[in-house]
């Protein structure tokens, strides 16, 4: 059977060069609203001649984010039914999840959403261990004809663009070619290659100027104790006849010239999927790179930026203003800044009031009226009115009304924790599977958790990643922890109404008891304990009785008020 043909890096480096320029048209974007969000304004002399923001884009995400703040979460089920496997890896999650600290890469991905319209999630498994890394979206690049809705089946190649590597440590990699890195060292040593050449230093550019124009100065300068080779990562789907089928390899290539390494990812970690998981919280039909809730905000946010900019600079004027002289007065006098003060006498040579003249700055019409009509406009597009931001809004002072704005804005908020829960469940599934595959190669690593006991002591477990293989793999369950609590409870009330209506039936009430039990989150030692207590007591599951209608509750008894009779 023929074998796949194999990748070039001129092939490469032409889909590199075209996907670039697809996201491109992005980069000013991005730029723009992460400088406002990060507070800082590029001042003009024609418009922004202050350096002055109004920080409404960090306001916004901010309040956005706050309503989308907790992590989904997730849950793995073995589709073998091994329930002593199922709770050993879904606390071997647990662990990947912790060290990872997901619950701040979960706010880093909520905000880049925010603020670019698209994240990325990286999985990886370094050192024996699961990683899970969120990207910039500088440093990822897609296929431009995938579909933004199902990048794993219709993307051909994901690019993970600007790592920085020394060429010693290239050296020190195993799997590397040595001779292409041979010929980089060479390279290296010319004149020519003391200058970064080829695609990727526009990529690296788009980045750095940020960082630049944050007060990053250096970013670009290069690091004079090493010699660094910027690496791209290519996930990429290569035709194999023999299987009829794509398989994904990892293509990694050094300074656009050397193919480094070309393998197929099973090979490497035993999954053929990609990697990556991306996703956005307002989906197109034909652009990857769709519009982020800063795209809305960052043109009012210029617009106000500019509205106050103009009234700080005419209240600066009007506090010094401006005078016109009579050059001509006397010859080779000008006259010089006096400093101000009480009862100052300052002479000029002649009548003051035909050689020097006071200019008053007239008063700028205030843009407040402006500012506020749109700030409104903004809350109105994002739904991060000035309740949900901490505000009181002038008009509408009832409860009723306070009431029914944040109900409106609950309503389309909800969009986030949608989204971002369809993702945890894009990830959670190739967690799982990774999990799965790469116990079963023996590439990672036994991890010892511990555990507390009622009693206070702790106890620990290792988990020898073999334990976790489960040969049908495993299902990815994801709820989001309100959503969760709300059903919990809709379920216990619906369980208490017929346990009301049987009171006498112990199955009901057992399983009224389970449901309640856990919802009040006890651990599994405290819950074996209120069972075992009721075992022992079945009575004490039953409802208290409850007296008929009409009747009156029995009283509590009367001491005797009879005296003894003397004889």
């Amino acid at each position: 059977m023929p074998s796949p043909a194999p990748v070039t890096i001129d092939q490469i480096q032409l889909d590199l060069d075209a996907d670039r320029r697809w996201r491109e048209r992005r980069h000013q974007q991005w730029t723009e609203n992460y400088q406002l969000y990060r507070d800082t304004v590029i001042t003009n002399r024609l418009t922004q001649r202050q350096s002055v923001n109004v920080p409404l884009m960090k306001a916004t995400i901010r309040t956005l984010l706050s309503r989308a703040n907790e992590p989904a979460d997730v849950e793995l089920e073995d589709y073998d039914n091994d329930g002593q496997r199922e709770l050993l890896v879904n606390a071997y999650l647990d662990k990947v999840y912790e060290d990872n600290k997901y619950e701040l890469l979960d706010v880093v991905d909520k905000k880049n959403v925010g603020l670019y319209g698209r994240s990325w999630t990286k999985l990886n498994i370094l050192d024996g261990f699961l990683r899970i890394t969120i990207h910039d979206p500088f440093d990822v690049l897609i296929d431009r004809y995938a579909l933004p809705w199902d990048i794993d089946k219709t993307a051909r190649r994901i690019t993970h663009v600007g790592l920085y590597r020394s060429l010693s440590d290239l050296e020190l990699n195993p799997i590397y070619d040595k001779a292409a890195i041979g010929r980089l060292r060479t390279f290296f040593a010319t004149k020519q290659g003391l200058v970064i050449a080829g695609q990727n230093s526009q990529i690296v550019a788009d980045r750095a100027r940020r960082l630049e124009e944050m007060g990053a100065q250096d970013v670009q300068y290069p690091l004079l104790s090493e010699t660094y080779v910027e690496l791209n990562e290519q996930q990429r789907k290569v035709w194999h006849p023999d299987e009829q089928q794509d398989v994904i390899h990892v293509i990694v290539t050094a300074n656009g010239s050397e193919i480094l390494m070309d393998k197929p990812l099973r090979e490497l970690l035993g999954v053929n999927f990609f990697l990556w998981s991306g996703w956005t919280d307002d989906p197109e039909a034909t652009d990857i790179y769709s519009d982020g809730t800063a795209d809305i905000v960052r043109v009012p946010n210029q617009i106000l930026n500019v509205y106050f900019s103009q009234l700080v600079e005419n209240g600066v004027l009007r506090g010094y203003g401006m005078n016109f002289y009579d050059s001509s007065a006397k010859e080779g006098w000008s006259p010089i800044g006096y400093v101000p003060s009480p009862w100052g006498f300052y002479p000029v040579p002649g009548d003051p009031n035909k050689v020097i003249k006071h200019i008053e700055v007239p008063e700028l019409a205030s843009h407040l009226t402006e500012m506020e009509m749109i700030t409104g406009m903004v809350e109105s597009a994002t739904a991060a009115s000035a309740i949900e931001k901490g505000d009181t809004p002038e008009g509408a002072q009832t409860l009723g009304e306070i009431n029914l704005m944040v109900a409106k804005a609950d309503e389309r908020m909800k969009d986030v924790p949608k989204f971002a829960r369809i993702h945890a469940k894009q990830l959670g599934d190739k967690l799982a599977k990774l999990i799965n595959a790469a116990a079963a190669k023996g590439l990672l690593k036994p991890v010892t958790l511990y555990k507390k006991s009622a009693a206070g002591s702790y106890y620990a477990r290792t988990i020898d990643p073999k334990e976790l293989v489960a040969p049908n793999g495993y299902n990815c369950v994801v709820t989001l922890k309100a959503q969760k609590e709300a059903d919990s409870l809709k379920e216990i009330q619906k369980l208490k109404l017929g346990a009301a209506q049987f009171p006498m039936n112990l199955p009901l009430q057992e399983i009224l008891s389970d449901r309640m039990l856990s919802w009040l989150e006890l651990t599994p030692d405290e819950k074996k304990r209120v069972q075992d207590y009721a075992a022992q007591n079945p009575m004490s599951m039953l409802p208290p009785p409850t007296a008929a209608p009409g009747a009156s509750a029995p009283s509590a008894p009367v001491a005797s008020t009879r005296q003894p009779v003397n004889a």
